[in-house]
């Protein structure tokens, strides 16, 4: 795509050595950027990253994952602070195939969770 990329320290912190960044290889200041994640859950490291970018000066963040367990606390949480996620696969995409992988109970377990799980056991 020949498009710029760079990579967001993910314990927060700026490397002890070298140029000492938070963020490598590009400066997000006054520009568009596109957050990626493999994976997205609680969303933790995902919202830190955007805030991070936040800080740098960056005009728009745009977020993705290529998984994501659709958690509304965590959906609330980036909405409320200005951001939007996009998935390309959401963990009820997957439920009519994993029905046909598990077991019944465990299936209904599943879907509890799904539902709500901060609150699941």
């Amino acid at each position: 795509m020949d498009l710029p990329s760079g990579y967001i320290r993910p314990d927060a912190k700026p490397k002890e050595y070298g140029l000492k960044r938070l963020i490598e290889g590009i400066d997000p200041f006054d520009k568009n950027i596109a957050l990626i994640e493999d994976l997205v859950s609680t969303g933790g490291s995902v919202f830190g990253g955007a805030e991070i970018l936040k800080k740098a000066g960056a005009k728009e963040i745009y977020i993705g994952a290529i998984f994501s367990y659709e958690m509304k606390k965590m959906k609330e949480e980036l909405v409320n602070n200005g951001f939007n996620l996009q998935s390309i696969v959401k963990i009820q995409d997957l439920m009519p195939h994993l029905k046909l992988s598990l077991s019944s109970n465990d299936y209904a377990s599943l879907e509890r969770w799904v539902l709500n799980p901060e609150e699941w056991n």
